[in-house]
């Protein structure tokens, strides 16, 4: 087992509460260090850069990103003035729903849409500190993927990497050949490795996804059912309304009306699109 893990968990069952936010510029040469035992970081950077985090090196690039865990030795060396904006918070207790997330991610492997949300999470702040941290939370799952229960057997290493990028991309149009094209494998390739591994489709699998989303969002924010629609990467209301009800039995608005004590794990049969 390395001693340097490229992923870590996180308690994303829980609205994480915001500590500080905002930017901060380095000088030229500028070399810095520290550890921060009980404070997440989210950094969005544009420049060049190298990043040590236990030791281990990234390599920053514009655009790129970073989600550091607490008690993680952080040790950059700047190679020019240097900008980049952050958001520190912590989650306020423990919480079962654990999911998982690397250290380091490059600007082509995140979604379309999450620089300028990250950016409207930072201009937001000042004004609405509840909706801020809704934001963060959002932008939180976009970059991590749910850890399985239990497992007989390990994943194959591209299905992996197919599963990350659906998390990344949820927000956004996906196509089957654009998903294998990001990870390096034929359209029919991974349709194959799908059903093999997963017994499934991987049109299904989306959509079950974009609706587990959609179902937390509507329990534990007061974004508008539009909003979750959008982050949930159904753009059309009439749509959401009616995967939703599909795949739950239920609306979106008794849903979020009756909470937990609504059984969404139940649903009526559909067949997969």
């Amino acid at each position: 087992m390395p001693s340097s893990p490229s992923a870590f968990e996180i308690p994303l069952g829980q609205k994480p509460n915001i500590l500080h936010i905002g930017a901060h510029t380095h000088e030229k040469t500028e070399r810095e260090s520290y550890y921060l035992p009980g404070i997440w970081c989210l950094h969005k950077y544009q420049y060049h850069a190298d990043l040590r985090l236990d030791g281990q090196l990234f390599k920053i690039t514009p655009g790129s990103v970073s989600l550091i865990p607490p008690k993680t030795l952080i040790e950059y060396t700047f190679l020019d003035d240097s900008t980049h904006k952050f958001i520190h918070f912590h989650f306020p207790g423990a919480h079962p729903e654990t999911h998982s997330s690397p250290y380091m991610f490059s600007s082509a492997s995140l979604p379309n849409t999450f620089s300028p949300r990250f950016d409207d999470t930072l201009n937001f702040h000042s004004s609405n500190k509840l909706k801020t941290e809704v934001r963060l939370w959002d932008l939180l799952f976009q970059l991590a993927t749910p850890l399985p229960r239990e497992e007989t057997q390990p994943r194959h290493p591209k299905l992996e990497e197919a599963l990350n990028e659906i998390e990344r991309q949820i927000a956004s149009p996906i196509t089957i050949p654009e998903l294998a094209h990001s990870i390096g494998l034929s359209h029919n390739h991974l349709i194959r490795l799908f059903q093999k591994e997963m017994n499934r489709t991987i049109v299904g699998y989306i959509r079950d996804r974009r609706v587990d989303r959609a179902i937390h969002l509507l329990r534990n924010t007061t974004l508008s059912i539009k909003a979750i629609a959008a982050a949930s990467g159904i753009q059309d209301p009439q749509r959401f309304n009616k995967v939703i009800r599909l795949s739950t039995r239920h609306s979106p608005t008794s849903i979020r009306a009756l909470g937990p004590s609504i059984d969404t794990k139940n649903p009526q049969v559909a067949g997969e699109e």
